[in-house]
């Protein structure tokens, strides 16, 4: 195992896109000096030492907590956490299924509302504009009626279409809470 190896092995824990930035950095550092892995160790140190001071320097740097790097969890630490996720499942799968399943149902069930009312304001304008020749008063009742309906969709669509991207999001923030928390453990 090389020296950016063992570097990559030492930073988890680190999130993804920042332990990346970090190996490409000393990629092209080692690369550069055109150092070999003992002449790496020279000048940089041993790569389990400049993981710690990275990650200490990182989470110092966003105001976290500094965990402790000192222990690795071992396959047993993780074979019990991968046991309680499984024997919670019967209870989160349907508690996070019921409510994700019960927004989108929010939203499709207002969005057909909405082409109901939509539907039946143009139904009622053109109603409306065929009964304008024999009762003025009605014809412009149900003429104003369809125009309030129609209107009324424009002005809910954008709501609708700002509700459902912010459910979509919450759900693409949560997924990748929990991927982060996975890849932590």
């Amino acid at each position: 195992m090389n020296y950016l190896e063992k570097l990559a092995a030492a930073l988890k824990g680190l999130p993804t896109k920042e332990k990346d930035d970090i190996l490409e950095y000393y990629r092209e550092y080692l690369e550069d000096g055109g150092l070999s892995d003992a002449e790496a160790i020279k000048s940089l140190g041993q790569p389990e030492e400049l993981a710690t001071k990275i990650k200490t320097d990182y989470y110092t740097e966003n105001g976290e907590q500094v965990p402790p790097y000192g222990t690795q969890h071992t396959t047993a630490y993780r074979v019990l956490i991968l046991a309680l996720i499984i024997i919670t499942l019967p209870l989160t799968l349907p508690f996070f299924g019921g409510i994700f399943f019960s927004l989108f149902m929010l939203i499709f069930v207002f969005s057909i509302l909405m082409l109901l009312a939509t539907a039946a304001g143009v139904a009622f304008f053109i109603y409306g504009l065929f009964t304008l020749f024999h009762t003025l008063w009605s014809g412009l009742f149900f003429t104003g009626l369809g125009i309030i309906f129609i209107g009324l969709m424009f002005l809910v669509i954008p709501g609708i279409i700002f509700v459902t991207k912010k459910v979509i999001q919450g759900i693409v923030a949560l997924s990748r809470w929990l991927v982060e928390l996975w890849e932590r453990i």
